[in-house]
């Protein structure tokens, strides 16, 4: 079944992850009301928070951010899916995908750094999620398969 209305994919709301502050003296000036960093509004009170904590507090647990939201994890669940055509695990995969590939791009030096940030307790965790969801390592290499 085909929804209605629109569902909101994470790469049409993404900014950008950590992006500096302007440098140049008219933007210091006249500071844009739009948003540089995180995800763009969508006008849905609810998503619009959950990615400001997916932004912040990285990949965690339908639970976490459920309480956060103040929600229960089910109704976190059902609501991701008819927001987004995806569930919570989807969704959060994806968002969490998209700051990582912002962030190895820039060619960090640090890696550990870059597995904190988003919301990973280890780097080898950090490294296995990249193996697994998007078939390469943090470095850049291709994981072939077995």
């Amino acid at each position: 079944m085909v929804p209605t209305f629109h569902q909101f994919k994470p790469e049409e709301l993404y900014l950008g992850i950590d992006n500096p502050p302007a440098t140049t003296e008219n933007e210091t000036d006249n500071p844009s009301p739009e948003l540089k960093n995180g995800f763009r509004p969508t006008g849905v009170e609810l998503l619009d928070h959950l990615l400001k904590n997916i932004y912040t507090y990285g990949l965690r647990t339908s639970e976490f951010h459920a309480n956060k939201l103040g929600i229960d994890s089910f109704e976190l669940w059902y609501a991701t899916l008819a927001l987004t055509g995806m569930n919570y695990s989807e969704f959060a995969i994806k968002c969490t995908l998209i700051m990582a590939n912002d962030l190895i791009t820039r060619k960090t030096k640090n890696m550990q750094a870059v597995a904190k940030r988003l919301g990973f307790e280890s780097y080898s965790g950090f490294y296995r999620f990249l193996k697994r969801h998007a078939k390469r390592t943090p470095t850049g290499r291709e994981v072939l398969p077995l």
